[in-house]
């Protein structure tokens, strides 16, 4: 309950006047706040730093090549992603990746919870496939995560301008690799299921591979979905078709049965089966197994390529050859009824017709109930037996 302000008596909360004096809420409130109004001192003046508090400003203010941050001076812009933005910097004589991440896609306890999950983790991972983690810094404004600076090109990118060197002995090797960094990442709590061919680079003179941070996400997930979206990434790496990302994307994946890929053997086509099937309870059941079939799997030039039925004719031969005739498929079904027809109609007019037209026959009968004329049985009966 409220009081009025003019006669002290009690009001309803909601009440828009007085019942007892009529006095309107608003020139209650309006002299309330009067009364109760305190001269504020003016704000000082905040000079706004880079990492600073220019995070919590509406527009987010981007950092120029030469600025420092803490100890790190940026070289120049990486990119951006949902979590934050990522500079290329410089620290006492080394690269980096730097990261900063947006403090309002953490303003929640669960994401706030979520974050120094996955970063405390991501400080504890050791693996070699998996750029190092130089700094990890949560109580900063913004937080900001400082890895080291992988250099070579992305699985996408050597998928979209150098086909040539994905081979199938250089995928298989990739996905060794992919399964015992999964493992690796696994054992720590986080999870490989959200990596796309962008998220992994390989440097030019060799074929290692190494999972970036953006990757590895701090999330509770099946390892049979793990196993899935690895055998998609293999999957868009091994196909030769230009629509490789719709065909084994996983959204279709998940739709339709797997269709094994042309000019790759047998034995990783049965892989890659095992590993996209539609039911989760078909699928490898766990990383190791996995790998125990990667490992087992036989050399590429020992092993049987598969090609779909048809496929061995090139397309300047099928253009050099005459188109053959259509085929005439003859309806046995059809043609035996009407010759079944014909033989009725030609024994009816041969046997049964001239039946019909003799004296006392059926048409006779017409004939005499038309006329009127009496039956001639009826008028001269046979002979019956005494």
């Amino acid at each position: 309950m409220r009081y009025c302000g003019n006669c002290g008596k009690k009001i309803p909360e909601k009440s828009k006047f007085c019942v007892h004096c009529g006095t309107r809420r608003e020139d209650l409130d309006g002299s309330v706040n009067e009364q109760n109004q305190v001269p504020q001192p003016e704000a000082p003046e905040v000079i706004r730093r880079f990492g600073g508090d220019q995070v919590t400003d509406a527009v987010f203010k981007l950092m120029d090549p030469g600025d420092v941050f803490c100890g790190y001076t940026i070289v120049r812009m990486l990119n951006k992603d949902p979590e934050g933005i990522k500079y290329i910097a410089d620290k006492e004589g080394k690269r980096y990746v730097l990261k900063l991440f947006f403090k309002y896609k953490y303003s929640d306890l669960e994401s706030i919870m979520d974050l120094q999950q996955r970063l405390k983790r991501m400080g504890k991972l050791s693996s070699a496939q998996t750029a190092r983690v130089a700094e990890i810094n949560q109580t900063h404004d913004p937080i900001f995560m400082a890895t080291e600076f992988v250099s070579g090109d992305s699985l996408a990118r050597i998928k979209a301008y150098n086909k040539e060197r994905l081979s199938e002995n250089f995928v298989r090797e990739v996905a060794k690799q992919l399964v015992q960094t999964a493992i690796a990442v696994r054992k720590q709590g986080l999870s490989l299921h959200e990596l796309t061919p962008s998220g992994i680079m390989v440097p030019e003179d060799s074929n290692t591979i190494t999972v970036l941070s953006s990757g590895i996400k701090y999330e509770e997930v099946d390892e049979r979905d793990e196993v899935f979206n690895l055998g998609v990434i293999i999957a868009q790496l091994l196909s030769g078709n230009v629509l490789y990302k719709a065909s084994y994307s996983s959204e279709n994946l998940k739709l339709h049965k797997f269709s094994h890929i042309p000019g790759v053997t047998v034995s990783m086509n049965k892989i890659l089966s095992d590993c996209l099937h539609r039911n989760i309870l078909h699928r490898n059941t766990s990383l190791e197994a996995l790998l125990r079939g990667l490992n087992n799997l036989p050399p590429v030039e020992e092993d049987e390529v598969f090609a779909p039925k048809g496929a061995s004719q090139s397309l300047a031969k099928l253009q050099d050859q005459p188109l053959p005739l259509p085929k005439r498929h003859l309806e046995w079904n059809f043609w035996l009824i009407i010759g079944l027809i014909v033989a009725g109609l030609a024994l009816f007019f041969i046997f049964g017709l001239p039946a019909i037209q003799e004296s006392g026959g059926l048409v006779g009968d017409i004939r005499n109930i038309i006329t009127g004329t009496p039956d001639p049985l009826e008028t001269n009966p046979p002979d019956l037996p005494q």
